[in-house]
């Protein structure tokens, strides 16, 4: 769960990260639920089929995004709650 499939790692380095930037976006600026496959493909202007394409799902992207984020170490600021935030447990 969270590999890209062989399609979208063929995409160009360029392609790919304005990709995931752009999903990360998304993710930052709404709830998890809130992020569907289509809104993430209006926001890509892609259609579904080029999504699923590259991803299982939705989630296998939001997996795959976090990995990657993790890996490089840079989390956009409103991704990431600090703790003791409302909803967070401290």
């Amino acid at each position: 769960m969270g590999t890209p499939k062989e399609a979208y790692l063929r995409l160009s380095e360029d392609v790919r990260r304005k990709i995931e930037e752009t999903a990360v976006a998304l993710y930052a600026q709404h709830p998890y639920n809130a992020v569907t496959a289509r809104l993430i493909c209006r926001t890509l202007k892609i259609n579904s089929a080029t999504l699923y394409r590259w991803f299982d799902s939705k989630d296998d992207l939001y997996i795959y995004l976090m990995k990657t984020l993790l890996d490089r170490e840079t989390f956009p600021e409103n991704l990431v709650e600090s703790p003791g935030a409302e909803g967070n447990p401290t």
